[in-house]
């Protein structure tokens, strides 16, 4: 979301990464919603000899960059900044503005199946038992694709990566918390939050609403549906 303050945030992060590179480093920069299930250092020793290697989501991410100290990195990251105030645009944007226009800069996509965006792991992670074996490959997940901190964690949440629940709203027994009905078979999933007033959940296709003091899946659900349940 751009606001003033967020993009001032993110003109100092590529200052602050332009400033590393001008000491001579090697820099990974990754954002706070990454998690690393390995070091990725080994495998980012393959992209010593180019000037950036970032992961990919529809274009480049900004949120995990391997960045390094070559001249023509560092005029990438040096026009990158003109370019956000230039054009009232985002650090990302911008930084894929650049390297478009850039012909000399040495640049690759990380492979997605082991630096993964939000929208490929949730495609098939979107719960803590839809982890497999082929998961020991992954390198890191990076929680984007979904916007607001609350979001990110409730994701996180379900995905079984963060435990943490100081207000009480999602592992709490009822009034607070909720019950999850997964069928699979029948794919379908109905979602019930408990509150203190009364029992409801948000109504869009597989979800439907609660009535107040309904103990029955026939008061709540399609008949199509109530097989399945009952």
């Amino acid at each position: 979301m751009w606001t003033k303050s967020a993009f001032l945030k993110m003109v100092l992060k590529l200052t602050v990464i332009r400033d590393v590179l001008n000491c001579g480093y090697n820099l990974l920069y990754v954002d706070s919603d990454v998690l690393l299930f390995h070091d990725p250092f080994p495998k980012l020793q393959e992209y010593r000899s180019y000037d950036l290697a970032a992961q990919k989501d529809d274009t480049l991410c900004a949120g995990f960059m391997y960045v390094l100290p070559t001249i023509t990195m560092r005029h990438v990251l040096y026009n990158s900044i003109h370019t956000m105030y230039q054009r009232s645009i985002m650090d990302q944007d911008a930084l894929y503005w650049i390297v478009l226009r850039t012909s000399d800069i040495k640049f690759a996509y990380l492979p997605s199946n082991l630096f993964m965006s939000g929208r490929d792991y949730a495609q098939t992670h979107q719960f803590i038992w839809d982890r497999n074996d082929n998961d020991t490959n992954i390198i890191s997940y990076h929680n984007n694709f979904i916007i607001m901190i609350s979001n990110k964690l409730y994701r996180w949440r379900e995905q079984g990566f963060y435990l943490e629940d100081k207000d009480g709203s999602y592992y709490s027994t009822p009034p607070g918390g909720y019950v999850l009905i997964d069928n699979v078979s029948s794919r379908l999933c109905l979602l019930v939050c408990y509150h203190r007033s009364e029992r409801s959940s948000e109504t869009s296709n597989s979800f439907v609403t609660l009535k107040p003091n309904s103990d029955h899946a026939s008061d709540v659900l399609p008949s199509i549906y109530q097989q399945d349940v009952l």
